[in-house]
């Protein structure tokens, strides 16, 4: 039998998670920015939002900072979106 095309991607396990539930722009990419700081290249960041603008945010702080956006899931209010953290830059 086919995969069923409705069934989400499953997404890398978050090696630490930033939850912005409830906070808007710019708050989920500020705590987004801090918990990058802590982890090594190749690490994954989880980032939960409810703010409609995180999305974009996070699509231009990836580009110019080296990090990849691997994917999104939106439940209902609320985006969740995974990051993969790349090498630091200056």
């Amino acid at each position: 039998m086919p995969d069923n095309p409705h069934k989400k991607p499953a997404m890398p396990a978050a090696d630490q998670v930033v939850d912005a539930t409830g906070l808007d722009c710019p708050v989920p990419l500020l705590l987004t920015r801090q918990a990058a700081k802590g982890l090594t290249p190749g690490q994954v960041l989880q980032v939960i939002s409810t703010d409609e603008h995180t999305g974009l945010d996070l699509e231009a702080w990836c580009l110019r900072f080296g990090h990849r956006l691997l994917g999104c899931q939106h439940d209902g209010k609320r985006q969740c979106y995974w990051l993969a953290i790349g090498e630091p830059t200056r």
